[in-house]
Parts: structure tokens; sequence; C-alpha cells
């Protein structure tokens, strides 16, 4: 992984804070008993991956769109076996679902763009947080990596609402620049639009955290 990366990449180091010793390195670990902390990534790897998400996977990931539709569908079960109904879902695969009901979440970011499909997944660890956020229909996906005290969500929230009000004026029909972008996306206006997107989440992590890209 890492020899694929430029040399001056920086990589970020878990840090937690404690009011005896301050802020200290956790340093990297991982899990014996279930999958967390052990998959090393970079911004740029999972603006990658979103950017295939805005097709729904379809054809960067997989043969077909249906495979990325299903994971921003309801997956939830009910005690017969029984997919619930959508407006009591909360899950796709690995997912949870994001509609134009939750607008009120960004607000007063984001409320004129279409939510419908919408995805976001996050989680924390010992001096991580992180958060994924995806609006295939609108052509945007955000990326928040930080290394953080695990339960400190200012740090995270900050910079969300930074990037946030950044896209405030963003209603998914802007004319963005159309010049290929340097990772090899098409130059649809969607795609434009997401990787300008794209740019201002990894530059500005890499900056001020010091993340990969």
């Amino acid at each position: 992984f890492r020899n694929g990366l430029p040399p001056d990449t920086l990589e970020a180091i878990p840090v937690e804070y404690s009011w005896r010793d301050g802020y200290k390195d956790v340093g990297h670990y991982c899990f014996i008993d279930y999958a967390s902390g052990q998959l090393f990534t970079s911004v740029r790897d999972m603006a990658l991956f979103l950017h295939a998400f805005l097709d729904y996977g379809s054809p960067k990931l997989w043969s077909t769109e249906d495979i990325g539709r299903q994971a921003l569908s309801c997956q939830e079960k009910d005690v017969d076996g029984n997919i619930v109904n959508e407006d009591d879902c909360e899950f796709g695969v690995s997912w949870i679902l994001l509609d134009n009901a939750l607008k009120f979440i960004t607000d007063p970011f984001l409320q004129d763009v279409d939510w419908t499909n919408g995805g976001m997944h996050d989680g924390l660890e010992a001096g991580v947080r992180t958060q994924v956020f995806l609006l295939p229909n609108a052509g945007i996906y955000m990326i928040l990596l930080t290394n953080t005290d695990g339960n400190e969500e200012y740090a995270l929230d900050e910079l969300g609402y930074a990037v946030l009000n950044g896209l405030q004026d963003y209603n998914g029909e802007r004319e963005v620049s159309t010049a290929p972008p340097s990772f090899g996306m098409s130059n649809t206006p969607r795609a434009s639009a997401a990787k300008e997107t794209y740019a201002l989440f990894s530059v500005f992590i890499s900056l001020i955290l010091g993340f990969c890209w």
C-alpha cells in the first residue's frame, strides 16, 4: 500500500487527550475479534470509491448498477424475515440510509439538492473519528478522517460544517470546470461537480490533519 504513495506523504497517528497528560499518540492498533483498525487507506482512494458510487458503482466496482442501488436500499428485516417499511428503515449494506426527510442534519446546508438514495457511514475508536457522506443524485460526496480523540466530536463536526459552508450555493446544477481531473474521472457535469468537491475535501483535510494525499 505505502509503495504507491508519494514520498512526502504524511501518515496520521491516532491521538487521544487526557487532562493529566494532554495530547498523546496512541499509535496504530487493531482488534482481534472484529474488523476495525487494520485497514490503511488515503483520502484519494476513498474519493475514487465514492466517485464510482455516484453511478452506483457501475462499471468501476461491479458489472451492474443494481448492485450499488441495492447497497443503498433497505436491508433490514423484521422477525418474520420480511424487509421493513422504508419509512422505518435505517440501514442498507454498510450504509446508514439518507433521504430528503433527513436534510435537517446539515441545516442550513445542502437543502436544495436531492438526497434520495443517499448514504453515510461513520465510526470512532481510540484516537480516531471518521465519516463519509454520499448523495449520488446530487453528485456530492464528503470524506472526513480525523486523528482526534475517539470521544471528541468537535473537530470532525467543525471540519464538516466548514466544507458544507463552501458548498452552500451548490444546487446540483451550477456550471463547473470540465477540465480532466488528474485521476481519471469522466467529464460529465455531475462528475466534474464531484471532482470539485473531492478537491476541496481532500486538500482541506490533508493540509489541516496531515492525512494521505
